[in-house]
């Protein structure tokens, strides 16, 4: 797996694994991290190098059940697992020894322990500047830059490797034919073009102008005023937000910090 960068100690592990499920040996995998961190990328490395596999996102755990029994695929990985209501359900397929199954979250405080116990618990750390520069030059498929764009494409990318390819795409699209770009040429289309200020975006600008006039607000209201579910407020503003230490979350609601 060395086109993976980074998370260096789970590969290593992954690599011990994949030894022994290539020559029979079965497994419970639980990769847990943030959004955007590639957990799932990585599990479909993992469980396509074991044997013939699926992929599936279900609520219901009985339905996984029947995918899987009527494909017969021995390799499986099963993503945002923590969706899945019925999870006990799995408890007997995963103590049977005759299945590699891999499941992904970014939410295993929501599994149960009787599950996470059945499962290798490899829990994602943060990526090192110099891990996120690389993914953004390989995610520029080309285009001539300098460190300082890199480093700047990391910043305006919240430092996760799922928003930095997304937004070498967009980068693509406007300077592909070009071939290279300037640090003032970046600058210019991040604000002018992508609007996005201070590795901000529209919904975490917004976001701050209501706690402005509010010293607090409840995450229902955010949802609302912002007119995006519950689920996209946590996981793609509020959990940028906090990283860059500008609100909290009390018992109160949600205020500046």
């Amino acid at each position: 797996m060395t086109t993976f960068i980074g998370q260096g100690k789970i590969i290593r592990e992954l690599n011990f694994i994949l030894d022994q499920a290539r020559t029979g040996g079965n497994f419970n995998i639980l990769l847990s991290a943030r959004s955007g961190y590639g957990k799932t990328f990585l599990g479909l490395k993992v469980v396509s190098q074991v044997a013939t596999y699926k992929i599936l996102i279900e609520e219901d755990a009985n339905k996984i059940l029947s995918a899987i029994r009527s494909w017969n695929t021995r390799s499986n990985l099963i993503d945002e697992v923590h969706m899945v209501k019925n999870i006990e359900l799995l408890y007997p397929m995963m103590d049977s020894g005759q299945y590699f199954l891999m499941f992904a979250t970014n939410q295993s405080y929501e599994l149960p322990e009787a599950f996470k116990r059945r499962c290798i618990q490899l829990i994602f750390e943060k990526y090192t500047k110099n891990e996120l520069a690389q993914i953004a030059q390989n995610s520029l498929q080309g285009i001539g830059v300098d460190r300082a764009c890199l480093d700047e494409i990391v910043r305006a990318s919240n430092y996760t490797p799922g928003n930095i390819k997304l937004l070498c795409l967009r980068l693509r699209n406007v300077f592909g034919q070009k071939g290279a770009f300037s640090y003032i040429e970046l600058k210019d289309t991040l604000v002018n073009i992508f609007n996005i200020k201070d590795g901000l975006d529209v919904r975490c600008r917004e976001y701050l102008e209501i706690l402005e006039r509010m010293e607090f607000i409840s995450l229902d209201s955010l949802s609302y005023i912002l007119g995006v579910s519950k689920d996209t407020v946590k996981n793609e503003v509020e959990s940028v937000l906090i990283s860059k230490g500008l609100i909290q979350i009390t018992s109160k609601g949600r205020s500046l910090v």
